[in-house]
């Protein structure tokens, strides 16, 4: 799952089918390990489900942060287009619609646009 959902993001095509199979694969290891080891230790079997978990964290961080850098946008321009999208749908919607029809139309004309 990690593996093609990292080729997806190279790519530049959807990865969320992916993720959520890594995400499920991980869940299912962390329910063994602690179903397995619960009997003999419950902190311990707490530690193995966490440790489970952890890596799948640690790589979709990784690749938050790739597709993030791949797209040449801060976290605080992420965090003000969502702000944005948020406070001013019907302009943000109205944005969108602009860029599904006319090619080549940057975001930031759309938006201008979209206001008047």
């Amino acid at each position: 799952g990690a593996a093609m959902a990292s080729k997806a993001i190279e790519s530049g095509r959807p990865a969320g089918l992916y993720r959520a199979i890594t995400w499920g694969s991980a869940l299912a290891a962390a329910a063994l390990n602690v179903a397995h080891t619960i009997h003999r230790s419950v902190p311990l079997a707490v530690v193995l489900g966490i440790a489970s978990m952890l890596g799948v964290l640690l790589w979709e961080s990784y690749a938050h942060s790739q597709a993030e850098h791949a797209g040449g946008k801060t976290g605080a321009q992420l965090r003000a287009e969502l702000y944005r999208t948020a406070r001013f749908r019907r302009v943000s919607r109205r944005m969108r619609d602009l860029l599904a029809a006319v090619p080549g139309l940057t975001e930031d004309a759309a938006w201008i646009v979209a206001w008047r």
